[in-house]
């Protein structure tokens, strides 16, 4: 049976490609979440969460959140609350790292 090498380097090189895409698109949706976060802005932050019953959300000091509605339900009310350090925290990232695998991104 005669391999095919030229057509698995094609196979190999596009798959590669779409594994940038999907490293780009998460640096992209990460960045607008943090710049969700530090403008309290609850309509963009709805707009970066999968509308989805399997999304998970850890809060510092909180037990995990499932679903996307308790998720922004939560989100909602800490950026609507009146306690200033929060309302004056704001986040900044540097030195991002991240990991993506099949569905999965860290």
């Amino acid at each position: 049976k005669a391999q095919d090498f030229t057509t698995a380097a094609q196979r190999q090189g596009e798959i590669s490609q779409l594994h940038v895409d999907d490293c780009g698109l998460v640096l992209q949706v990460n960045s607008a979440f943090y710049k969700a976060f530090s403008n309290k802005d609850i309509q963009e932050m709805e707009r970066i969460w999968l509308k989805d019953r399997s999304c998970i959300c850890i809060h510092p000091s909180f037990k995990p959140l499932s679903g996307v509605r308790d998720i922004m339900h939560t989100w909602k009310r800490m950026f609507e609350s009146s306690v200033g350090s929060f309302q004056r925290t704001w986040i900044d990232p540097c030195d991002i790292q991240i990991t993506v695998k099949a569905t999965t991104a860290v």
